[in-house]
C-alpha cells in the first residue's frame, strides 16, 4: 500500500499493515457516501461544528494540484493497485552504466539519470481508465487469483467463473518494450537479430525517466544486453515566454503553415541551427517572419549560388584528381584547403550531436569562403578547365555537407550538377571525407594576407568614395613572410 508522500508502506517486519478501503471498512459516514466531494466537504465541517470538535476556520494557501488534459483538480487517494519491484532492475542498468555501456548526451542529464535510477521506487503500472492493455490477471469465484497469457474460461484449480482485472496497464508499461517487441519479440526473428541493439535513440528529457531508463530496464532483463548504445537528449521547443509549447496553451506553430510560407528547408534550418547541443529551441509564434526568414534567405542565397555556378560548368567537368596541381592559383589551393578542414569540422560536429554548429561551420564555408571569397577571386579566369574543376567540387561537396539539415533545395540542385545520372540521388551519396593531399596550410595563410589587403582596399575606396569599377594603381610592400607573388597571383 502507498504511503501518503506516495512511497510504498514498509516496517520491519516488511509491508504495513493498512486497514481495508472499501465499504466493509465503515471509515466513510453512510451519509457520505456518493456525495460530490466538494459536497461532501461541506457537510464534514458543519458536523465537526456541531459535534463540537471544529476548533478554527481560516484560508490556507496551498498548490492545488490539477489534470494537465482536463484541468481538473486531483485528490489523492488510496487504493489498491498492481506494482512492479524496480530496484533489481534499476540494479543491472546501472551496472552497464558504470561499465560504459550506454552514455546520455549531453552529460549534465547524467546527474538526474543517476539520481532517479540510485532512489528508484516501485513502479505502479495499473490505471483505471477506458482504453490500454488490460492487465493479465483473473480471479475465480473461489478467491484464487493467477496472471496468464491466455484468456481461461474456468480456474485451473476449482474450475470455477473466471473474471479479469478491470485495470489497464500504464501506457509505459507497453512503450518499455519498443527496442524488441516491435522486431517480433518473444519471437527470435530475423529482424531481431539484425536490429537489436540499436544505436542511438533521440528523444527529449521530460521522458527519460518516463521511457528512456525503462527502455534501459527492459532490455537487460529481457534481451540480457543494452538496447542502444548513445541517448541523445535534445532541446524542447517553446515560446518567447520560455513555456512548452502545446495544443492546451494555444502556443503551438504549425509546420506545414511555416512549409507553405518559407519552406521545408527553411524549416529545418531554423529548428537545427538555433539549437545548441541539448539547449531548447525558443521560436516566436506571432512573428513567423522573424523566426524562419534567415533559414529562407540562406536557402535563397544557396540558390543564387547554385545558378551562377551551374551556369559556368559545362556538360562535362574533370574530376579534382584529374587536374595538374602546378596549374592551380593559391585561390584554388586556398578553398580546396578550406573545403577539407569544413569536412572534418562539420563531421566531428555532427558525431558530437552539434548539429548547430556544423549547420553555422557549412554556412560560413558557402556563404562566405566559397561564394564571397573564391567565387569573386575566380571570375577572371572562368574559361579555365581547373577552376571549373575547382568550383564544381566545392559545390558538389557544399551539397552533400549541407544535405542532411536542408535536403530538399541540395537534392534538387544536386541533380543539376554535371555528370550526374539518372538513378543517382543525393541522399544515397557518400559521405564526403578530408583529403590530405588537398590541405595546404601555406595556401591558408598566404590567401588570409590577400584577404586583409583586400579588405584595406575596400575600406580606403569606402572612405573616398571611388567607385568599385574604377581601377586603382595599388603599391604592396612585403614584410616578414610576406612574398610578392602571392599578391600578384591574386591582382585581378
Amino acid at each position: 500500500i502507498m504511503e501518503e508522500d506516495g512511497r510504498m508502506g514498509s516496517g520491519a517486519d516488511g509491508p504495513t499493515a493498512h486497514q481495508p478501503i472499501g465499504p466493509s471498512a465503515h471509515r466513510i459516514p453512510p451519509d457520505l457516501v456518493g456525495v460530490d466531494r466538494f459536497e461532501a466537504r461541506k457537510k464534514i465541517v458543519k458536523q465537526l461544528e456541531r459535534e463540537g470538535l471544529l476548533v478554527k476556520t481560516e484560508p490556507h494557501r496551498h498548490s492545488v494540484r490539477r489534470c494537465y488534459r482536463c484541468d481538473t483538480v486531483v485528490e489523492p487517494r488510496l487504493s489498491d493497485q498492481w506494482f512492479v519491484k524496480m530496484k533489481p532492475l534499476a540494479e543491472r542498468v546501472m551496472q552497464g552504466y558504470a561499465a560504459g555501456e550506454f552514455h546520455i548526451v549531453p552529460e549534465r542529464w547524467n546527474a538526474t539519470f543517476e539520481n532517479w535510477m540510485n532512489n528508484i521506487r516501485d513502479w505502479n503500472i495499473s490505471r483505471q481508465l477506458w482504453w490500454g492493455h488490460r492487465i493479465p490477471v483473473f480471479t475465480c469465484a473461489n478467491g484464487h487469483v493467477w496472471a496468464d497469457r491466455e484468456d481461461p474460461e474456468k480456474c485451473p484449480k476449482c474450475r470455477a467463473g473466471v473474471e479479469q482485472d478491470p485495470d489497464v496497464l500504464d501506457t509505459w508499461f507497453s512503450s518499455w518494450l519498443w527496442p524488441f517487441a516491435t522486431f517480433g519479440w518473444p519471437e527470435q526473428t530475423p529482424d531481431l537479430a539484425r536490429f537489436y541493439p540499436g544505436h542511438t535513440l533521440v528523444t527529449g528529457p521530460d521522458i527519460l525517466f518516463f521511457w528512456v531508463a525503462r527502455m534501459l530496464m527492459s532490455g537487460y532483463h529481457f534481451m540480457g544486453k543494452k538496447p542502444f548504445t548513445t541517448v541523445y537528449l535534445h532541446g524542447i521547443a517553446r515560446d518567447t515566454k520560455h513555456r512548452k509549447m502545446s495544443k492546451s496553451l494555444g502556443n503551438g506553430i504549425d509546420p506545414l503553415v511555416v512549409v507553405e510560407k518559407f519552406g521545408a528547408d527553411a524549416l529545418r534550418w531554423t529548428c537545427v541551427a538555433n539549437t545548441a547541443l541539448g539547449a531548447d529551441l525558443l521560436l516566436d509564434p506571432n512573428d513567423l517572419e522573424t523566426t524562419f526568414a534567415p533559414g529562407r534567405n540562406f536557402a535563397n542565397k544557396l540558390w543564387n549560388i547554385a545558378q551562377f555556378v551551374l551556369g559556368q560548368l559545362p556538360k562535362s567537368v574533370p574530376a579534382i584528381d584529374a587536374v595538374d596541381r602546378r596549374s592551380l592559383t593559391l585561390a584554388d589551393r586556398w578553398i580546396l584547403s578550406r573545403a577539407q578542414a569544413v569536412i572534418r569540422e562539420a563531421t566531428a560536429s555532427l558525431e558530437q550531436f552539434r548539429l548547430d554548429e556544423a549547420a553555422k561551420r557549412c554556412f560560413e564555408f558557402v556563404w562566405n569562403e566559397l561564394a564571397d571569397w573564391y567565387v569573386e577571386a575566380v571570375k577572371p579566369r572562368l574559361e579555365d578547365p581547373a577552376a571549373k574543376a575547382v568550383l564544381a567540387y566545392c559545390f558538389d561537396l557544399s551539397l552533400r555537407l549541407l544535405h542532411p539539415i536542408v535536403p530538399f533545395i541540395t537534392e534538387e540542385l544536386w541533380q543539376k550538377l554535371p555528370g550526374r545520372k539518372a538513378n543517382e540521388l543525393l541522399v544515397t551519396a557518400q559521405w564526403p571525407a578530408p583529403r590530405a593531399e588537398l590541405e595546404d596550410p601555406r595556401a591558408d595563410q598566404e590567401f588570409a594576407r590577400v584577404k586583409t589587403v583586400i579588405e584595406q582596399v575596400r575600406s580606403i575606396r569606402a572612405e573616398y568614395r571611388v567607385s568599385p569599377k574604377t581601377k586603382l594603381r595599388l603599391t604592396i610592400v612585403a614584410r616578414g613572410n610576406d612574398r610578392a607573388e602571392t599578391f600578384e597571383g591574386e591582382r585581378d
